[in-house]
């Protein structure tokens, strides 16, 4: 091969080998809580659904009710389901139900119970709290 062309060879493989650089990865950060809902609310109980995004970082959380009814205000969270989530998992949807935690006679009809999650990770704390009223 003439020199001249292998001159325009190897600049040619330069620009193949060095091409368009990769979108850097997000750093890790506190987890992200996309979703808090209760749902198939009745008389006696309910299902509680959180969506956690542990952001690239091992995470623990716990989904949460409050038992106390008003006038009552004694702010006890009374775990619903925990674990943790793996760094590398994109994504988690956790569910349980209220029947799971109270006995037989489950919630009060006509009550409004608080209920949230907790997630933890070593980027920070979030908490989302809501409520919901039984019928």
């Amino acid at each position: 091969m003439r020199p001249a062309r292998l001159a325009v060879l190897a600049s040619a493989m330069a620009v193949l080998a060095v091409g368009t650089p990769a979108a850097a990865a997000s750093p890790p950060s506190a987890p992200v809580i996309k979703k808090l809902s209760a749902s198939h609310i009745s008389q006696k109980e309910a299902l509680l659904t959180a969506r956690i995004k542990p952001e690239g970082l091992e995470t623990t959380y716990e989904l949460w009710i409050d038992p106390c009814v008003p006038p009552m205000e004694c702010m006890t969270h009374l775990p619903m389901a925990r674990g943790a989530i793996p760094a590398t998992t994109k994504e988690l949807t956790v569910s349980a139900a209220t029947a799971v935690v109270f006995d037989e006679l489950g919630l009060k009809p006509d009550t409004t119970y608080e209920y949230g999650v907790v997630a933890d990770n070593a980027d920070g704390t979030v908490e989302v709290h809501k409520y919901f009223t039984t019928r």
